[in-house]
């Protein structure tokens, strides 16, 4: 085993924190331009982990490949804040939804994004598709090139994903992230 290669079962998590956590940060500014944000985003990067028990045998690799998908979850769900914000504004005052539950809103709308990013993208966008822009079923198997069973398939997967997300949620079981409560 390489100057860095680390088996996380023989060393701990702890070990990998202290020695590329700085490096992790830095990198992490720069794509999410701010360090605060930068530091939620390598404790999260941490998270996932040792949530995942997996052998590391290239820590910078594998924390470079877990924080590219985290940045990816991060920039879909600036966007979706974004698009909401924007549809919101656009209401009447009279109907648009309180603070608190904008706020909720917001938090289930991140709870269901990081659900879907558990699916293949073909499957994310069958989902989106369907659910979000109401698609018939038969046009989305068109656009992705697969069999309309399959597009069910897709839907009913990230059906059972979301409700798991949030079930785990009102369970307390989970935070807005999707990771496990400690």
């Amino acid at each position: 085993m390489d100057d860095y290669g680390v088996n996380i079962d023989s060393v701990s998590l702890e070990a990998i924190f202290r020695r590329h956590h700085s490096w992790l940060v830095q990198r992490l500014t720069r794509k999410a331009g701010s360090r605060d944000r930068a530091e939620e985003l390598a404790s999260e990067v941490f998270a996932r982990a040792a949530a995942s028990g997996s052998q590391i045998n290239e820590p910078r690799a594998f924390l470079t490949i877990v924080s590219r998908r985290l940045m990816e979850e991060f920039r879909r769900r600036t966007l979706l804040e974004a698009s909401y914000t924007r549809a919101l504004q656009s209401l009447p005052e009279t109907v648009r939804p309180s603070q608190e539950e904008q706020l909720e809103h917001a938090q289930t709308l991140a709870l269901v994004e990081s659900a879907l990013a558990g699916l293949s993208a073909k499957a994310r966008a069958a989902f989106i598709f369907a659910r979000i822009e109401g698609v018939p079923h038969s046009q989305i198997a068109y656009k992705l090139g697969v069999s309309v069973s399959s597009v069910r398939k897709y839907i009913d997967r990230g059906d059972q994903l979301c409700r798991e997300s949030l079930r785990a949620r009102a369970d307390g079981h989970t935070t807005i992230s999707g990771l496990p409560r400690e």
